[in-house]
């Protein structure tokens, strides 16, 4: 599956395996396991003291999300890269994707989807209809749809929510299974608060791919 055309959930291929936005991915002897969608060249979180370490959050604004996309394709050798958007009812969620039309940030193979609970013309506006197809909305209410969400490994992720332990739960279950993580949280959420979910590529000066979105 390439593009925003997302029409392969239909044809039910997550029933098969893990499912990556741009195509199906056997759960065998190879890069992902059958235990779990483990993205094998994935983060792998330090121990020791660079563990325990609270870096100041690197805040994201949209004049920057371009380059931080840019990078993320350079260090997967130029494959397009796979971005959801989770809670597209949330202001700051709805605020990225403005932020990625606006700018024109998707590359052409590079693929779109967006979650939400609802049906697709109840909960995204009108204004993002022609960024955001039905084809690539998945309304994790209908269990069909559910369960393709749950084996989405998406490269960027972005994730909402004003109570720091709730998004902290919600973070959780992309552990492992993306590159990049950008957040929207409570003003008193810090990068401590998250150091043992594995999230994001960490680097030497703290973690470039884990941002706080302004």
């Amino acid at each position: 599956m390439r593009g925003r055309g997302n029409q392969g959930w239909r044809e039910g291929l997550y029933s098969r395996g893990v499912v990556r936005t741009r195509g199906y991915i056997p759960t065998g002897p190879g890069e992902e396991t059958a235990e779990a969608p483990v993205r094998q060249r994935g983060a792998v979180r330090a121990r020791g003291e660079t563990a325990v370490q609270a870096k100041p959050w690197q805040e994201l604004t949209c004049e920057a999300l371009g380059e931080l996309l840019d990078k993320l394709r350079k260090e997967q050798d130029g494959i397009p890269i796979t971005i959801v958007v989770e809670g597209i009812q949330t202001a700051e969620a709805q605020s990225f994707l403005e932020c990625l039309h606006r700018g024109n940030l998707l590359g052409t193979d590079d693929v779109l989807w967006v979650l939400g609970q609802g049906v697709y013309e109840d909960v995204v506006p009108e204004t993002l209809r022609r960024f955001i197809p039905e084809s690539a909305y998945l309304n994790t209410q209908e269990e069909e749809q559910n369960r393709l969400a749950d084996t989405l490994v998406p490269d960027v992720v972005f994730v909402a929510d004003e109570d720091a332990e709730k998004l902290k739960e919600r973070l959780r279950k992309w552990e492992r299974r993306v590159w990049a993580a950008i957040l929207a949280g409570p003003d008193e959420l810090t990068p401590s608060a998250l150091e043992d979910l594995n999230l994001g590529l960490p680097g030497e000066k703290g973690n470039p791919w884990r941002r706080l979105w302004r």
